[in-house]
């Protein structure tokens, strides 16, 4: 494919998440924004990680998993306007160092492939949350540390 076409297919891509519409209210959450495909709901609601994760499955969610660079972005634009940081999926909770992302059982996943550079890793910090200011991935304690969390369906 050349580069003219890739662009189109991006342009269009672009154009169709415009037009998706993202209830927020229909979750509760504090606001709501289509990225990459899918929605994602935003709870400006500060909690430990493993309260966020119940709170995304109890509504038919999961803590949202980042696939790129450019996603990542996207999402720091978004919360940063509200937050300066959310909790994620990507944790090693099974494998100290091995992030994987949470799926919407539980389970860990390798996908999708994305793997950001987390700093502040060590024994005890496991649970990953994204700042917004600067934008950085950094491994905290789950059960310790409050923040916002992001919710996408699975």
């Amino acid at each position: 494919m050349t580069d003219a076409a890739d662009a189109s297919t991006e342009d269009a891509a672009d154009a169709a998440d415009a037009t998706v519409e993202c209830d927020a209210e229909a979750y509760g959450a504090s606001s709501a924004k289509h990225i990459a495909g899918r929605c994602a709901y935003f709870f400006n609601t500060a909690v430990i990680w493993t309260e966020a994760d119940a709170a995304c499955r109890s509504k038919g969610l999961r803590l949202i998993a980042v696939a790129s660079d450019a996603e990542t972005n996207e999402i720091v634009a978004w919360i940063s306007t509200q937050q300066n940081a959310t909790w994620v999926g990507l944790n090693d909770q099974a494998e100290e160092g091995t992030f994987a992302w949470i799926l919407a059982d539980g389970g860990g996943s390798s996908e999708p492939a994305y793997r950001p550079e987390v700093t502040e890793n060590g024994p005890d910090n496991d649970c990953c949350v994204l700042h917004t200011i600067p934008a950085q991935w950094a491994a905290l304690t789950c059960d310790n540390h409050f923040r916002a969390y992001t919710c996408t369906p699975p």
